[in-house]
């Protein structure tokens, strides 16, 4: 089938930038994320950014806001280096000024 691997192959075609055979190019394969792997990129819960959308359930929230919020928001360990440092900073801080 096009764009998938095929019987015996070890990479399936639209990955492998030397095949060109089967009519499969390397841009015909391009895949988006689904929202699920990017919230996993973030670093949030599956489902975190199924929400309640314009009156409707969660359930039927569409990908478009949950792709916005991903987009938007923070991933967790950036977030937990950046307040790590400020509390590092404050506490040296701290310490330093009960020196003096």
């Amino acid at each position: 089938a096009k764009g998938s691997a095929r019987e015996g192959d070890e990479v399936a075609p639209c990955f492998d930038l030397h095949t060109r055979d089967a009519g499969v190019g390397v841009s015909s394969c391009v895949r988006r994320l689904m929202p699920e792997e990017c919230e996993a990129l973030m670093g949030y819960p599956i489902g975190h950014t199924k929400v309640p959308y314009r009156g409707k359930p969660a359930e039927a929230c569409p990908d478009g806001p949950r792709y916005e919020a991903c987009g938007n928001g923070w991933a967790i360990n950036c977030a937990r280096w950046v307040l790590l440092g400020i509390h590092r900073y404050l506490t040296n801080r701290k310490e330093h000024d009960n020196e003096r």
